[in-house]
């Protein structure tokens, strides 16, 4: 059940990411995305402190942190402009799909096993964003 909450309130975060990264009128170019990131780190530094969890990494753990901070940094920027391109009705809906890309990583690299109720939810997420689209 704590999953469940823990991912309720992931998704209302990021609901209320994308409707406040709307809001951003285009004239403040890519400033909001680099304060925000400059609070996530705070966070994360804190966070990472105050339960022990900080650590010194090297070597490969490392290239990966930082290629998976480079791919993150390019996410975040494209859904800001897509954003401010369109409507955050279909914006935010595609932005929201980014999961998939992971569960489609999850499943060729890591040869992970999808449920059949896992499919079932993608299926019918594939078809919300056709219906959306189709509008």
């Amino acid at each position: 059940m704590k999953v469940a909450w823990l991912t309720v309130g992931a998704g209302v975060a990021f609901g209320m990411n994308f409707v406040i990264l709307d809001q951003i009128p285009t004239e403040a170019k890519l400033w909001p995305l680099v304060l925000g990131r400059v609070a996530a780190t705070v966070i994360v530094l804190a966070a990472a402190l105050a339960t022990a969890n900080l650590a010194r990494i090297r070597g490969v753990p490392l290239r990966l942190a930082l290629l998976a901070g480079v791919l993150d940094a390019v996410a975040t920027v494209t859904s800001l402009l897509a954003l401010q391109a369109s409507l955050l009705s279909l914006a935010g809906v595609l932005i929201a799909l980014y999961p998939a890309a992971t569960v489609l990583l999850a499943i060729v690299v890591l040869r992970e096993r999808v449920t059949s109720w896992q499919a079932i939810g993608m299926v019918l997420a594939l078809s919300a964003v056709a219906l959306i689209t189709a509008g």
